[in-house]
């Protein structure tokens, strides 16, 4: 599946200019209750882009939190790594010092 041109945010943000635009404008308004998009279904249609602009942005953060929590276990890692292989030279010392006595 193609990748859209536009992300999920600016969709939204185009449909909220549109709702808003014809909320507003009475002859927008107008043409548009010729299809069946009068105030109350327009209204009904803002509350759903409340509701997916809250969704998404939530999502957002929720990938932002997971992925500096990932970046931070990568760093706990490598700093256990890192002192694993400090001590691990340390004991090799020590143990080779050892075999000299």
């Amino acid at each position: 599946m193609a990748k859209p041109k536009q992300s999920i945010s600016e969709r939204l943000s185009f449909a909220n200019v549109a709702i808003g635009n014809a909320l507003l404008d009475a002859q927008i308004g107008k043409l548009l209750a010729e299809y069946g998009y009068n105030t109350q279904k327009l209204n009904e249609g803002k509350g759903v882009f409340t509701a997916a602009d809250t969704a998404v942005k939530r999502q957002i953060a929720l990938y932002g939190a997971q992925k500096e929590a990932s970046k931070k276990a990568d760093e706990a890692e490598k700093a256990a790594r890192s002192a694993y292989q400090s001590l691990s030279q340390v004991v090799n010392a020590a143990n080779n010092d050892n075999w000299h006595l």
